[in-house]
C-alpha cells in the first residue's frame, strides 16, 4: 500500500471510530431531540386518577443502618392512600443490625434475611410477598418527594403503559458532582425524548414502577432496573418517564475506586440482561425501539473500544501526516486533563471542573471495559454489596 493509501485508510478508520464514539453521547441525543420535537407526542396524563391502584413499594438494602430511619419516615410520609400502599423492606444479610431500626406496622413489612444472597434474590422474594397491582422499586438512599408516588402511578390509568420511572436529583456535592450531574441531565433528557417517541429503552433504578403482570422473576447477575423495563417491553408494555416524580439521591459515585467498580458491575450485568432479551434488538420486530436500545445501551457500552482504536489509529497517523495532529491534540488534552485531576487530587474552579469531567470520562471508560471483560468471560457480577457513604 502506498503512503497516500495508508493515510486515507487511517483517516477513514479514525473517522469511523470518532463517529461511533460520538454517536451515543452527541449524535443520538441531537437526532432524538429533533425527532421528538418534530414527530413526538407529549404523553397525555390520564384523567382518571381515582381509584388509585394498590401498590407495593419495595426497598432492598444491605448494611444501610444510617439511612433506614430516614427512608422509613420518607415512605410513611408519602401522599398516597395508606390503605392502598404496602411498604416492603428487605434486608440482604445485613451485618449492622439496621433492620432493628424499622418498625413493622400495618402496611409495612420487614423481611430480614440472615444470609447475604444478593439483591436479585431479595427482590424476587419481596415481589412474591407483594400484594399490590403495581410494583414500585426504590433504593434505600433515595428520598421521594411527597407527591412522587402519585405522579408516577397516575400513568397506569392508561392500559398501554407498562411501567414508569421517575427523575433522580443529586442532593449533595463532591469532586465529581459537576461531571455526574451533566451525565444524569443528559440521560434524563434522552429518557424524556424517548418517552415522547413511544417508550424508554431503559429505566432508572432509583424510582420505577411496573404492572405486576409484566414483572418476570429476575435472573441472576442482571441489572434489575434495565431487565424489568426490557421484560415489560417484550410482554407488550411500554415504559414512560415522569420528570415530576422526583427522588433525591446522593452522588452515585462515592469515590474513584467506587466509580470504577460501579461501572464495571453495571456494564456486566446490563449486557447480560440485554442479551437475555435479545429479540428486542431486531428492528423488523421492534422498529425504532430496537435502534434506540442498540445505540443507547450497546454502542454506549462499546465506547472504550472505539476510544482505544481512535487513539491508536490517530497516533499511528501522526507519523504519516501532520493532519492527524488535528485529532491527536484534543485526545491528548483529555488524557492530560484527566491525569492533572488524578495527580492534583481535584482542583477547584473552572479548570478543576474540566479536569474532573475528563477524569470521570476516562474512569468510566475503564470501568466499562472491565465490565465487558467480565461479561465475555462469563464471570457474573460480584454479589451486591452497595457503598452508600464515603
Amino acid at each position: 500500500m502506498t503512503g497516500e493509501g495508508a493515510v486515507l485508510l487511517l483517516a477513514g478508520l479514525c473517522g469511523g471510530m470518532a463517529f461511533l464514539l460520538l454517536l451515543p453521547v452527541v449524535i443520538y441525543p441531537l437526532l432524538l431531540g429533533g425527532m421528538a420535537r418534530l414527530f413526538g407526542r407529549r404523553p397525555v396524563v390520564p384523567d382518571a386518577t381515582e381509584p388509585w391502584p394498590t401498590v407495593s413499594l419495595v426497598v432492598v438494602f444491605r448494611n444501610a443502618r444510617p439511612l433506614l430511619e430516614a427512608k422509613q419516615r420518607n415512605c410513611l410520609q408519602l401522599d398516597y392512600p395508606r390503605e392502598k400502599l404496602q411498604i416492603l423492606f428487605c434486608s440482604d444479610g445485613s451485618e449492622d443490625g439496621g433492620e432493628t431500626l424499622l418498625t413493622p406496622q400495618p402496611g409495612l413489612v420487614v423481611l430480614a434475611n440472615p444470609r447475604h444472597r444478593g439483591k436479585i434474590a431479595c427482590l424476587n422474594e419481596a415481589v412474591e410477598m407483594a400484594t399490590g397491582a403495581i410494583l414500585c422499586f426504590s433504593d434505600v438512599d433515595g428520598l421521594l418527594e411527597p407527591e412522587a408516588l402519585k405522579k408516577l402511578l397516575r400513568w397506569f390509568a392508561d392500559p398501554a403503559v407498562g411501567g414508569v420511572c421517575g427523575q433522580r436529583v443529586i442532593g449533595e456535592q463532591g469532586h465529581l458532582h459537576a461531571a455526574q450531574s451533566r451525565y444524569i441531565d443528559l440521560d434524563s433528557a434522552i429518557k424524556g425524548w424517548e418517552s415522547r417517541l413511544g417508550g424508554l429503552a431503559s429505566s432508572d433504578g432509583k424510582l420505577h414502577a411496573v404492572r405486576r403482570e409484566l414483572f418476570r422473576p429476575l435472573p441472576e447477575a442482571v441489572a434489575d432496573d434495565l431487565f424489568i423495563c426490557l421484560a415489560a417491553r417484550l410482554l407488550g408494555g411500554r415504559f414512560l418517564f415522569e420528570p415530576e416524580a422526583r427522588v433525591r439521591v446522593p452522588l452515585p459515585s462515592r469515590g474513584d475506586r467506587h466509580e470504577r467498580l460501579r461501572r464495571r458491575r453495571i456494564v456486566s450485568s446490563s449486557l447480560r440482561g440485554i442479551f437475555l432479551c435479545w429479540p428486542l434488538l431486531l428492528p423488523w420486530r421492534y422498529g425504532a425501539f430496537a435502534v434506540q436500545l442498540l445505540i443507547n445501551k450497546v454502542l454506549r457500552r462499546l465506547m472504550p473500544l472505539f476510544l482505544l482504536l481512535l487513539t491508536l489509529f490517530t497516533l499511528i497517523g501522526t507519523g504519516l501526516s501532520a493532519l492527524f495532529w488535528v485529532g491527536a491534540l484534543p485526545l491528548l488534552s483529555v488524557y492530560a486533563a484527566a491525569a492533572c485531576h488524578a495527580l492534583s487530587g481535584g482542583r477547584r474552579g473552572k479548570v478543576g471542573k474540566l479536569c474532573a469531567m475528563a477524569w470521570y470520562f476516562c474512569l468510566g471508560n475503564l470501568g466499562m471495559a472491565l465490565g465487558w471483560y467480565d461479561y465475555l468471560r462469563g464471570s457474573p457480577a460480584a454479589k451486591w454489596d452497595p457503598i452508600k457513604q464515603d
